[in-house]
């Protein structure tokens, strides 16, 4: 008996040490005689001759595992798929098979069954079960034997290896008189399950005259009576109807009357609602992820998926699916309403006992696996519409402490569902998540951003391909009016929403593309999943990429040494006329035997760079981006993988996919400015395109003043072909007054240099020769730029209205020093 336990839903359960074993629970009963045996069983995998179990309807020992026991028993379990209940007398170590029900009606996966047995005085055995677990029974086999005709003790005895050793489960165990049904049977629900049909389910088998008389059901909206009523074949508690008109969306009442249960019992009157509802794209959404449950917080140690209904009708999830970008797995084979703002949790078989106490519970045909650090949840209705999905990293947790285990993702706001990682974090309950139940994590955060074109790529010679920054909404995203090329492509002959984020979409022309040709796409009236449209045209170009050579692209920034916490980069430069195709490259370096090594794609689909732009290269833009302010923070790529590359020196190769090189650089920490004290976060910048990627003098670290990087950007120590030769400190304007109304609020203290790398210290004085405020101290320089001062001093407090002087020191390398001094007046009203 300590081997099973009374679980949390109130069930008998066999909770055995994981070993393989045999054990029986039993008690006194000494019914045999014009008797009933009724009882539940769940067996949580698909039986054999080493996992099944016995129900002692009769026996005349209380050790089931006796010898010399003599009775009844059922067996549930031998033969695989083909299982079925067999009754067999049991005459010490002997057994006889007296009868065998229906095959394979204990031989799936999971088996939850009723049972009911009935013996007569003489002998005569019937035997019905229900395998759904409920009341609806159908008899399994009938046979008469009459070896034994007294009994001590009713019982189950369990077989299992160690792997089963928790997977048994009883319930609901009756033994007495035959249950005479008195009761009319009950109307339980009525569910859509066609355009025109509607399947309403009893609580128990009904006759078949009275279900197939379709004057006892009407249904309102027009919809009056079916056409035609049919009781299942199988299944005596359901019956199919059939109407002429089909449903529209809304919400309907089904009336019931004069139907009898197969003991005569009629059932006078009855209704119930049922809502017919064409299921959108976001209906339902995936709102709550456990993905690595270890170590425990306090839910259980398992993963989940829990989804909202968010539409605002009941939706029924027969046949929807659940899974990942590789597989997809039945939510239900039968009617599963999810109400109207309600939860679901979806679990695996093992871990549904353990949270019944949180909410509705449904077990998929199999449950996809999360993987702890991202992967994609996908939610399809019964017809392969793709409903919701979710892409998640563990970036999302938003924190590093709760990302380590323990702690569900939660969605904010179910009305923001496509936003990615900005609309997610870690659960705020205290018990590691909410399954079940309202996110704790919930909050108001909408989307109020229109969604943007970020890219065109040509897919083939009348197809392209546009990716946008966040999912659309279909309906405004499959509309060909939204769309326009200059120089045109003629008719669009097909639009299609593609990808489980709708990110992009496929447009399909008349014409055929030209080479040499740059197009533009502009679209308009394109809305995001909020409801946020496109206003104005947002634009692309494309056109057919032209093969890469040598000398096309070249490597124009790199950041080796990154602070800490943040990413390396690499910074391209299509120097052609050519429009070109990222996918086509690989980016690499050599191992220390010289050989090209770690070789990366930019990209798996086609991605265009065009001439005379820049494109940084890293693994977390967004790290990049925090770190270094960009104007094209649309020209980043963010990959999966960078070459490694070392902090004091390395190499990066862009090649071929066939190895051809197109530009290598083997760089090393001493090509930075000797004068700076912290090389962390500096990346360095190719001053000339002219000049060789190998030639240590055509690189220079980035300028203080930019911040030290400028990925996708023109390189702050770039030297130009018209920069000025004049070396030179101008103010503008002479006389400024910073009073914050917008005009000549602060002084711009200008610099142009031939040379880069110059380092500038720069003073504020007053008319006596006073000391004010320092404006640069050791500031490595761009070519060209400027600094501001606002007319307060080193406290940033106001100063008197007067003459002041700009005194500025700028030297280079070789110990030249320049010195200036200008005057400018600071003026205002007194």
């Amino acid at each position: 008996p300590a081997k099973f336990e009374v679980n949390v839903a109130s069930q008998l359960h066999l909770n055995a040490p994981t070993i393989t074993d045999t054990s029986f629970l039993s008690t006194p009963n000494a019914r045999i005689d014009t008797t009933e045996w009724q009882f539940w069983v769940k067996m949580d995998f698909s039986p054999s001759t080493s996992n099944q179990l016995k129900a002692y309807l009769v026996s005349d020992q209380a050790d089931l595992k006796s010898s010399n026991l003599n009775g009844y028993y059922l067996q549930l379990g031998a033969t695989g798929s083909a299982d079925a209940i067999e009754l067999y007398s049991q005459s010490g170590t002997s057994s006889s098979l007296i009868c065998t029900g229906i095959a394979g009606h204990c031989g799936k996966p999971t088996n939850t069954l009723r049972i009911k047995v009935r013996r007569d005085l003489t002998g005569n055995w019937t035997i019905w079960s229900d395998t759904l677990g409920g009341h609806n029974f159908i008899q399994e086999a009938a046979a008469f034997d009459n070896t034994f005709t007294s009994t001590g003790y009713f019982g189950f005895k369990c077989l299992y290896t160690s792997t089963r050793s928790d997977k048994f489960y009883f319930d609901d165990v009756y033994i007495g008189s035959n249950v005479v049904d008195l009761l009319p049977p009950q109307l339980i629900q009525a569910s859509v399950s066609g355009l025109k049909a509607v399947d309403v389910q009893f609580d128990e088998n009904v006759s078949l005259n009275s279900a197939q008389n379709i004057a006892n059901y009407n249904v309102t909206n027009g919809l009056g009576l079916p056409i035609n009523a049919v009781r299942d074949a199988t299944n005596f508690s359901l019956v199919h109807l059939q109407f002429f008109n089909a449903f529209s969306s809304g919400n309907y009442q089904l009336s019931v009357s004069n139907i009898n249960d197969l003991a005569g019992n009629v059932l006078t009157n009855a209704t119930t609602n049922f809502s017919y509802h064409v299921s959108q794209a976001y209906d339902i959404v995936i709102d709550e992820l456990m993905a690595d449950p270890s170590p425990v917080i306090a839910l259980p140690n398992y993963e989940y998926i829990e989804l909202y209904n968010r539409s605002g009708a009941d939706i029924d999830l027969k046949d929807w699916t659940i899974g990942d970008s590789s597989n997809s797995y039945s939510i239900a084979n039968h009617s599963l309403i999810l109400k109207a703002d309600s939860f679901l949790i979806i679990c695996s078989s093992a871990a549904s006992n353990s949270f019944l106490n949180y909410g509705k519970v449904q077990v998929p045909a199999s449950f996809p696996s999360l993987n702890n650090t991202g992967d994609v949840v996908l939610l399809h209705d019964q017809n392969g519409k793709l409903i919701h999905s979710v892409s998640y990293t563990d970036a999302w947790y938003q924190s590093n402490a709760k990302k380590v285990g323990g702690w569900s993702l939660e969605m904010l706001d179910v009305q923001n569902p496509c936003a990615g990682m900005s609309n997610w974090k870690a659960s705020t309950s205290i018990t590691g998540g909410t399954p079940g139940k309202t996110n704790a994590a919930k909050t108001i955060n909408p989307d109020t951003e229109a969604p943007v074109l970020e890219r065109a790529s040509v897919q083939n010679d009348s197809s392209i391909l546009l990716v946008f920054n966040e999912g659309l909404a279909e309906a405004s995203a499959l509309n060909n009016l939204n769309y326009t090329v200059q120089p045109s492509l003629g008719n669009i002959h097909q639009v299609h929403l593609l990808g489980y984020d709708r990110k992009e979409v496929q447009l399909v022309f008349a014409n055929k593309l030209q080479l040499n040709t740059l197009y533009k796409m502009e679209v308009r009236a394109v809305s995001d999943c909020s409801g946020n449209t496109i206003a104005d045209y947002n634009s692309a170009l494309f056109g057919i990429p032209l093969k890469i050579d040598s000398g096309d692209i070249v490597i124009n920034e790199i950041l080796f040494n990154p602070k800490p916490n943040n990413y390396d980069f690499i910074e391209l430069y299509n120097q052609s006329d050519k429009i070109l195709d990222l996918s086509q490259l690989r980016m690499a370096n050599r191992n220390s035997l010289d050989q090209i090594d770690n070789i990366y794609a930019f990209s798996a689909s086609p991605y265009l760079f065009f001439p005379k732009t820049y494109f940084a290269v890293t693994e977390d833009k967004t790290a990049v981006l925090q770190q270094y302010t960009s104007h094209h923070p649309e020209n980043f790529i963010e990959v999966a993988n960078l070459p490694s590359l070392n902090d004091d020196e390395g190499s990066i190769l862009i090649t071929k996919p066939s190895g051809a090189i197109i530009d290598e650089v083997n760089y090393s920490e001493k090509w930075h400015f000797p004068l700076l004290n912290d090389k962390e976060g500096v990346s360095l910048e190719r001053i000339s395109f002219t000049a060789t990627s190998q030639d240590a003098a055509n690189w220079h670290s980035a300028a203080s003043v930019v911040g030290f990087g400028t990925p996708a950007d023109e390189n702050s120590q770039m030297q130009s072909a018209s920069s000025s030769n004049s070396n030179s400190i101008t103010l503008e304007p002479k006389i400024f007054s910073p009073d914050n109304d917008g005009h000549e609020d602060y002084l711009l203290i200008n610099y142009q240099y031939e040379q880069a790398g110059m380092v500038a210290n720069i003073q504020i004085y007053d008319a006596e020769g006073r000391y004010i405020k320092t404006i640069a101290a050791n500031e490595t320089l761009a070519q060209k730029g400027f600094f501001t001062w606002d007319g307060t001093d080193e406290k940033s407090a106001k100063l008197a209205y007067g003459i002041y002087v700009v005194y500025a020191e700028v030297f280079d390398l070789q110990g030249k020093v320049i010195k200036i001094k200008k005057d400018c007046v600071l003026a205002g009203e007194n």
